[in-house]
């Protein structure tokens, strides 16, 4: 009896070797026309066909390990297929639309734990991370003050009914919001959702008002106010230096003429000409002080009147939807 137990455990183990050896075979088979496909570019195609090859796992094969880490694949597969098929769409809306299927198939993964059998559980979170971030999921939220009223919100490959209140995040693109209250007609307007920028409808009994989240923060210098300081301080700083200069050249010819042993050699006209020259840079200097004094008061008071203080996040109106009808 001991003898035969050691060869049925033989026997079994070498099957389980011989399913597992032949299983890239195996794969490489099943998987020929979705690779196909892929390589034709045709990946809208490939992506249903490795859809098909995950519904058909469970059927065709017996061993669990081997199921997981096929459906893992097939999910990984269709999900690569899905990011090309989209980055050849030039409809924004197709785009995210088909993005969003490849983050199900890797999320399916995740939540059945099929992506524990290949280790790539960790590769699935980064990828949706990215392909979220591509999306740029944006918030709608609609509130009323009706508890009876229902909120109905459609857009490409989407529709979802809430009541009195309604808030999700949407995939950017143009929704139609429809308000359905008892006793009242069918309030209905479009809106155009724009990635990474909240949009807030309060719906009042007689109008909606959209809402943007805005940060207003401090603006920076402006180019003209910045040239102006500069150019200010330039001139008052030359302007000083010629000024300082003229006056000092005129003190010393006075010096000069008023010390018998350096005036032996100096003609009145020399005297006179070098104190032309002091009091001409002097002026200069006097009127580029001026401008700069000028200049710096001007880009001042231009940076007071365009300067804004920062403020805390708030909520500020941006745009009016208009009058539901009645």
């Amino acid at each position: 009896m001991p003898q035969r137990a050691a060869l049925n455990k033989s026997i079994l183990s070498l099957l389980f070797v011989l399913v597992c050896c032949s299983i890239p075979t195996w794969t490489e088979a099943s998987e020929g026309p979705c690779r196909k496909l892929f390589q034709a570019k045709k990946f809208g195609q490939a992506a249903t066909c490795y859809q098909k090859l995950f519904d058909s796992v469970d059927p065709t094969t017996s061993s669990e390990d081997i199921r997981v880490l096929l459906k893992d694949r097939y999910l990984r597969q269709g999900a690569v297929a899905l990011f090309q098929q989209a980055q050849a769409q030039t409809n924004p809306a197709q785009q995210s639309y088909i993005l969003e299927l490849a983050i199900k198939r890797l999320s399916l993964s995740l939540k059945e734990g099929y992506c524990k059998a290949s280790r790539r559980c960790l590769s699935h979170k980064q990828r949706i991370a990215k392909l979220r971030q591509q999306i740029q999921y944006t918030d709608l939220i609609v509130t009323t003050r009706n508890d009876k009223t229902i909120i109905l919100v459609e857009g490409y490959k989407y529709k979802q009914t809430r009541v009195q209140n309604f808030q999700e995040a949407l995939r950017p693109g143009e929704y139609t919001l429809t308000l359905r209250t008892p006793g009242r007609k069918d309030r209905v307007k479009t809106l155009k959702v724009r990635g990474n920028r909240p949009v807030f409808v309060n719906v009042t009994p007689v109008q909606v008002k959209i809402v943007e989240r805005r940060i207003i923060v401090a603006k920076k210098i402006p180019p003209l106010v910045l040239t102006g300081y500069i150019a200010g301080s330039l001139l008052v700083a030359a302007g000083a230096g010629l000024l300082i200069y003229g006056v000092v050249h005129q003190a010393s010819l006075n010096a000069r003429l008023q010390n018998p042993a350096e005036n032996a050699n100096f003609s009145d006209d020399d005297y006179f000409s070098g104190m032309q020259q002091g009091q001409t840079i002097a002026v200069i200097g006097s009127a580029a002080t001026g401008l700069g004094v000028i200049a710096l008061a001007s880009g001042a008071i231009a940076h007071a009147v365009t300067r804004r203080k920062p403020q805390p996040p708030k909520l500020k109106k941006s745009v009016t939807m208009g009058v539901f009808g009645r």
